[in-house]
């Protein structure tokens, strides 16, 4: 891929209010690169990186072995390795973690996988987790204040078959107090505007991925934003066929406890108090179920604890 790094703008900077808004800046890498036309994968003659073939994916290993790939062989190209190296995956951790580095080239560090409704109805919060790459700060107010019930993004990705950015919604004349306000919120914890990316599976089925930014304000063309789309459809197809042949992870009786006390919001001092045991017992308990679940951090792990039903909500 292009060293994102060195992008830069060959116009003036635009104005931001609030989420940016204003789409008309014509970025380009060094080299000529488009955010959304990347210097794709290998040549298909070239061989794939070892990492991939084995289905552990290491951090960087995607990283682009050609250069001056431009115009739609190198969107067919990125979205066919994408799609190759999906498939080499098998389990839904290792494949949580590839799609994460992925996508970190497009400017993302923020990333939400969540099933929005099954058979045409809605899906609650607790069962249609998948991913949330979010600060702790924001995850743990986005949940106090029950704005999945309400997240004027996800209501917005119900009701629109194409991906849209994030600024969109917020500068609509139409949202209530409570709308504005959640906005509001991610811009306290460092939010700056994403893309919203609803995808399909069986008739009736959607989920919605969030791909936001506290570095930058993402600026695609449709066409890019189709080609994340079809990334993010392909994470989705993929994500699934796993998840229904997947058994669910197998605690122990004190790795339930843990994960239950971490719902509750303990620390791992009063953790260690509740269950008799010292704080290195509490940490490596901590992390073997983390590695169980395939999440990164403590709140990570409680939704998708709820989510598999390993804890009650």
């Amino acid at each position: 891929m292009p060293d994102y790094g060195k992008m830069q703008s060959r116009r003036k900077p635009r104005r931001k209010t609030g989420f940016a808004q204003d789409r008309d800046t014509d970025f380009r890498c060094a080299g000529g690169f488009s955010p959304g036309k990347l210097a794709g994968p290998p040549p298909h003659d070239q061989e794939r990186p070892k990492s991939v073939e084995t289905g552990v994916i290491e951090r960087g290993a995607l990283q682009s072995q050609t250069e001056h790939i431009q115009g739609d062989q190198a969107l067919r190209d990125h979205i066919d390795a994408f799609i190759r190296d999906t498939l080499a995956i098998n389990d839904t951790g290792a494949l949580t973690r590839y799609f994460v580095d992925f996508v970190a080239p497009f400017g993302f560090d923020l990333v939400a996988y969540h099933y929005l409704a099954e058979g045409f109805k809605r899906v609650s919060r607790e069962k249609g987790f998948r991913i949330s790459r979010f600060p702790e700060g924001y995850i743990s107010h986005y949940l106090s204040t029950n704005s999945f019930d309400f997240d004027p993004l996800m209501e917005e990705a119900r009701k629109r078959g194409v991906p849209f950015f994030w600024s969109e919604v917020e500068a609509s004349p139409e949202l209530s107090e409570k709308e504005r306000e959640f906005f509001a919120a991610g811009r306290r914890f460092g939010v700056r505007d994403g893309v919203a990316i609803p995808v399909f599976a069986r008739p009736g089925d959607i989920a919605y991925f969030g791909l936001g930014s506290t570095a930058t304000d993402p600026d695609f063309s449709k066409a890019e934003m189709l080609e994340l789309q079809a990334i993010c459809q392909q994470m989705h197809l993929r994500y699934n066929e796993l998840t229904e042949r997947a058994q669910t992870p197998k605690l122990s009786k004190r790795e339930t406890q843990v994960l239950e006390l971490i719902a509750q919001g303990k620390s791992n001092a009063l953790m260690g108090k509740a269950l008799g045991v010292s704080p290195n017992t509490i940490d490596t308990l901590v992390r073997r179920c983390f590695e169980k679940l395939g999440v990164s951090s403590r709140v990570e792990a409680a939704l998708a604890a709820v989510a598999m039903g390993l804890i009650l909500p």
